[in-house]
């Protein structure tokens, strides 16, 4: 701004204000200011970590009388039009790191194929990585292996189906993707305790 340009200021409660006229030079928010607030309505930042160290360095050259040396001056000019330009920049959505990114897919897709017959190549195909960074990946997040998964989630249905249904057992392991009944049988008592039968019969 120029000289004697009167700066106008509204708070609900008492404030205190630290005004700044940078240089053209020193901030470059033209492109950035027509996009994101093409109407120039009042844009109020907020005091985060780097406005707030921005703020106390202001203050303490103030005091110390850095703002009447030429090259502190325009060091601190420069560097708060940085600030205030990265503050109006939109910020995109971090992306998920790739491993964690596979493992959230994979976990996805035995959601809603667990209860098929598949291979764990065809889940590593559809996501397009190899089955051995998969199954790393998965273990890496979820902190069991893709097999434990797909069984916790097969037993889950079978739980469900024995409970709601008069299915018998040899069709329950069917219905939940187990071939052998004997090894569904085997699998159910090792993780839950008891027999499917038992199950059934609890009250």
């Amino acid at each position: 701004m120029h000289p004697g340009v009167t700066h106008l200021f509204w708070a609900g409660a008492a404030n205190d204000f630290l005004v700044a006229d940078l240089n053209a030079a020193h901030v470059a928010l033209p492109a950035a200011l027509h996009t994101i607030n093409p109407e120039r309505r009042p844009i109020y930042l907020p005091l985060d970590a780097r406005p707030a160290a921005l703020f106390n360095a202001l203050q303490a050259e103030l005091a110390l009388g850095g703002t009447d040396e030429g090259i502190i001056r325009d060091a601190l000019a420069r560097y708060t039009g940085a600030v205030v330009a990265a503050a109006l920049t939109p910020r995109l959505e971090p992306t998920l790191a790739p491993a964690r990114r596979i493992a959230q897919q994979t976990r996805e897709y035995l959601e809603a194929h667990a209860l098929t017959t598949f291979r764990i190549g065809t889940i590593a195909a559809a996501i397009g990585v190899s089955e051995r960074h998969l199954q790393r990946s998965f273990q890496a997040h979820f902190g069991v292996s893709v097999l434990t998964y797909i069984q916790q989630i097969r037993l889950r249905e079978a739980c469900r189906l024995l409970s709601q249904t008069d299915l018998p057992i040899h069709a329950v392991a069917a219905a939940v993707g187990f071939e052998s009944q004997s090894y569904f049988t085997r699998l159910f008592h090792r993780t839950i305790g008891c027999t499917p039968m038992h199950y059934r019969t609890q009250p």
